[in-house]
């Protein structure tokens, strides 16, 4: 009897037992495969199912067309596009029945992200717009984010950053308004990479940092992987390559923990690409091969040429450039393919640099020309003078053999030249001694004028500091002075209740700053001690080409960050007369600044295509005697050209730098 009494006593417990433990609810089963997409393929499904079960005990077919959706995502991912497909329909019949309208218009909007890869772009956009008006006036922002995000990549695949980046700001704005962490996250990892691309390498650096922060924050390990990846990038960009190789090294591991394909495989690329131009070649040829094979694997045709790129650099490393031409016309041809322009561009770049190692002048022309006609067709910037160089590098070997011809006939006259020697000689000394009276004859009157222009630029740059300082003041008095002086009554009409509110104050005095740190820089840069001349003179720029519409661009060595703070002060100074003179005189539609090493020193090289002036024209005004001064304080030379309707070029060379 005792025996049955303990028996049914555990039975009890048992059942006790089996209520105490909660079955996972729908919510939270969803919430792990969403999370399980990131991690573990096995988890998916075995999570999926149970919420399937929950769904149909429960004949809820729009919970089913969920966790088929989930298992879309997962094979979107996953580069498995056509089975990603076939769920996406599946979901949208389940959302159909259960009248879903949102489930089944985010579905529709993941199959545009599908179509992308496979029909054009414009057609592809067309739908966007369309799903994103409906989302609009539903008040559906999730969904109207997902619309903007994807008319945003498709600017980007059309090149047109600026396009991009306003319809990212724009979903960035509604993802900030629902306070949604995972989709601010993801709109700053684009908006950083728009910014990479355009060489704004702080600014993308920290949109990385902050989408990093906000995945961490939710615990989203795919969209932190993500972000990862391309900080390490920005190694690469800024050619810190054993900084990018361990980096990448992490977030390799980091891909296989992911367990996508596709992360792996540009993981693979990226640190391939850190061991190559470290010259670590073996290791950069692995890890191109592992890349490739994924890509390959996967179908991911957009990306099957980029390792042949990283085998290529391997095989100049090894200067081995027949081989490294082998791997160039695998890309072209995967290129031309695959129709990737991006690719394209680069086979036909780097053709024309390995075929220029090997002398092989006019197939490096040849394929300079198709770099540049298919550069110029997405980038507004060409490369005139180097094209022209290639030209007269082929002109000079097409012409060798008439040139060996011309020296015979040249020793030919030498012998008739000698006996006309004597005379020469003669005239030479009689029109040495003329030549050395002009010079000094010219000497003293270039010391006079010089003395006279000395005096002149006191005087003007005297009359230029009191205007200067007329015009601080009267910024400090007219503009800070009288707002600040506003601000205060406002304030004291608040406190007396003569005012009901104050609401705009703080937009009021943010300006009243602004103007100030305006007027801070523009009296001394400061932020040259802070970020450096390179990207001062980028900033620039830009500041430059929004205000004006003129087109601005620049190429400088990340070297001359290594020059004094007093040489980068004068040449940021030098930068700024130069685009002031463009700005107020030139009427000139592009500004360029290269700044390159030489073999003992730097140079700085401004120019326009504005009309132009006359360079012997001793009056040209404040303007080019301050860039005279500045630049022989430095201790460098310097030489202006520029004629009437043909732009305006200085050149500012330090030596021993």
């Amino acid at each position: 009897m005792a025996r049955y009494v303990l028996f049914l006593l555990l039975l009890v417990l048992h059942a006790i037992a089996v209520t105490g433990q909660e079955k996972p609810s729908f919510q939270e089963l969803a919430d792990r495969i969403r999370t399980s997409t990131y991690y573990d393929s096995a988890s998916v499904f075995n999570y999926g199912k149970k919420a399937i079960n929950i769904a149909e005990q429960q004949d809820d077919r729009a919970k089913k067309g969920l966790i088929y959706q989930y298992y879309g995502n997962f094979n979107f991912y996953s580069g498995r596009l056509d089975r990603a497909g076939k769920y996406y329909d599946t979901t949208l019949l389940l959302a159909q029945q259960s009248g879903d309208t949102t489930l089944w218009h985010a579905t529709k909007i993941r199959q545009n992200f599908i179509a992308m890869e496979r029909e054009e772009l414009t057609v592809v956009e067309n739908k966007f717009f369309e799903l994103l008006d409906h989302a609009l006036r539903r008040n559906d922002y999730k969904n109207a984010i997902e619309c903007y995000n994807g008319i945003a990549i498709i600017h980007e695949r059309k090149h047109d950053k600026g396009k991009a980046l306003e319809y990212y700001l724009k979903a960035f704005g509604y993802a900030d308004t629902l306070n949604d962490n995972y989709l601010k996250g993801m709109l700053l990892n684009n908006i950083g990479l728009i910014k990479f691309k355009n060489d704004q390498i702080d600014g993308a650096l920290t949109d990385f940092q902050k989408g990093v922060a906000l995945a961490e924050e939710i615990d989203n390990f795919r969209l932190s992987f993500n972000l990862e990846n391309n900080i390490g990038l920005l190694y690469d960009k800024t050619e810190a390559y054993k900084k990018s190789i361990e980096h990448f090294k992490k977030t390799l591991r980091n891909a296989h923990r992911l367990g996508f394909p596709y992360n792996i495989a540009v993981t693979h690329l990226n640190l391939s690409n850190g061991y190559a131009f470290d010259e670590q070649n073996e290791a950069a040829m692995a890890h191109a091969d592992s890349s490739l094979q994924i890509f390959q694997r996967i179908s991911a045709v957009q990306h099957v040429a980029k390792p042949y790129f990283i085998k290529a650099q391997v095989a100049r490393n090894r200067a081995n450039h027949t081989e490294a031409l082998s791997y160039l016309d695998t890309a072209l041809n995967l290129s031309k393919t695959y129709d990737n322009e991006h690719d394209l561009i680069e086979s036909y770049a780097q053709l024309a640099e390995t075929h220029k190692a090997l002398n092989n002048f006019e197939a490096s022309l040849k394929n300079f020309e198709q770099y540049v006609n298919l550069r110029d067709s997405i980038d507004e910037i060409t490369n005139q003078e180097r094209f022209a160089q290639l030209q007269v590098i082929y002109a000079t070997e097409k012409k060798e053999a008439e040139l060996k011809e011309q020296r015979a006939i040249t020793n030919m006259l030498e012998k008739e030249n000698r006996l006309k020697q004597s005379k020469i000689i003669l005239i030479t000394i009689i029109g040495s001694f003329l030549v050395i009276a002009t010079i000094v004859f010219f000497y003293l009157r270039h010391l006079r004028l010089s003395r006279a222009q000395q005096k002149k630029f006191s005087q003007q740059l005297i009359e230029s500091l009191d205007h200067e300082r007329l015009r601080i003041s009267r910024d400090l008095h007219d503009d800070i002075g009288q707002s600040l002086s506003v601000a205060k009554s406002k304030i004291n009409l608040f406190k007396k209740g003569q005012l009901p509110h104050i609401d705009n104050m703080e937009e009021r005095l943010g300006e009243i700053i602004q103007h100030a740190r305006e007027l801070s820089h523009q009296l001394h840069p400061s932020y040259l001690e802070k970020i450096g001349l390179k990207r001062s003179l980028k900033s620039l720029l830009e500041r430059t080409e929004e205000d004006t519409g003129i087109v601005c661009s620049t190429e400088v060595s990340n070297r001359v960050d290594q020059l004094s703070l007093r040489i980068q002060s004068q040449l940021y100074r030098i930068a700024q007369e130069c685009i002031n003179n463009t700005v107020k005189h030139a009427e000139a539609s592009a500004i360029k600044i290269d700044m390159t090493p030489t073999l003992d020193g730097f140079e700085f090289v401004y120019r326009d295509n504005g009309k132009g002036f006359d360079p012997n024209n001793e009056d040209l005004g404040l303007g080019m005697m301050t860039i005279r001064e500045r630049s022989e304080k430095m201790g460098a030379k310097h030489t202006l050209s520029s004629r009437p309707g043909k732009g305006f070029k200085l050149i500012v060379t330090i030596k021993n730098a």
